[in-house]
């Protein structure tokens, strides 16, 4: 286990990163429906069974996304803003000690990781990041990568803007080290999702515009230099889909059956939120080529 700090070298962006009004979703993406109260989760593929992980803010549980039926259900004490990612046959579940009742950061905490191998049996929850005294986590995402795993998550740290995203990595999803630079240090961005395909880190981030939250997507190939989308469109957006509210946030995304499934959490971001799918027909390198 290893303490982040706030100090690390601030990323560079290039491309067109400003966004003037807020964009709507690529018109390829098409909306699902409703899946479950909420906001933080991830879709995984588990031996070829659709499932999610929805975090409850003292834990988790797991959801049959076709049945909707609760498989597993963990209560972990400020087990919160859960992530997932499956690997070899094990389900690992990520989440912060550091949010407060007032859904506010506290810094000084850590991240926490449960296992399992059948969604019966769980590990102990362990501390596999301690952030420094000044530094608060909150949302947290986790890919493989070529040589191990690669953790995204949001901060909120003296002389940056709340929030911005860091990055850590690991050769076994216990051990992590702080690595690249420090994403958006000076606009908020929120609710990470991480994935990497085909030598790009590919960072999904909220962005608030026109009193709207909609998810963008950035890239990669360092975690220092970012290259900014191309396209016009929203990953996802509440505009023109009054039933999203004003935002469309905590986007996670699994490839099942050659479909894309993007999850998020549909809401006010003050007194209801709802978590919701929409879909993409193909890979995500695909969907990928779509915004680059």
């Amino acid at each position: 286990m290893k303490t982040l700090t706030a100090i690390c070298a601030i990323a560079i962006l290039t491309g067109c990163g400003n966004l003037a009004t807020a964009p709507r979703t690529h018109p390829d993406i098409a909306r699902g429906g409703f899946v479950v109260e909420g906001a933080d989760n991830t879709p995984i593929d588990w031996n070829g069974t659709l499932l999610i992980v929805v975090n409850t803010g003292n834990g988790f549980y797991v959801l049959d996304f076709s049945t909707r039926s609760i498989i597993s259900k963990q209560v972990i004490t400020k087990m919160d803003t859960v992530s997932a990612i499956v690997d070899s046959g094990t389900l690992y579940v990520f989440g912060s000690n550091m949010i407060t009742p007032e859904r506010s950061l506290s810094p000084g905490g850590q991240i926490l990781m449960v296992s399992s191998t059948n969604l019966l049996d769980w590990s102990q929850p362990v501390s596999v990041i301690q952030a420094a005294p000044d530094l608060a986590i909150g949302n947290t995402s986790v890919t493989k990568s070529p040589d191990g795993f690669v953790m995204a998550y949001d901060t909120r740290a003296p002389g940056y803007a709340d929030y911005s995203y860091r990055f850590a990595y690991s050769k076994n999803l216990t051990d992590w080290i702080p690595i690249g630079g420090v994403f958006r240090p000076d606009e908020y961005t929120s609710c990470p999702a991480i994935r990497y395909e085909d030598g790009y880190y590919y960072v999904f981030h909220l962005r608030r515009r026109d009193k709207q939250f909609v998810t963008m997507v950035s890239r990669s190939t360092d975690l220092i230099s970012f290259e900014n989308q191309r396209s016009e469109y929203a990953v996802l957006s509440p505009v023109g889909h009054p039933e999203d509210g004003n935002a469309t946030t905590d986007l996670d995304l699994v490839e099942f059956g050659w479909i894309v499934y993007l999850t998020y959490s549909a809401g006010d971001q003050q007194t209801w939120g709802h978590i919701k799918y929409a879909t993409y027909n193909g890979s995500l390198k695909k969907l990928m080529a779509l915004y680059f």
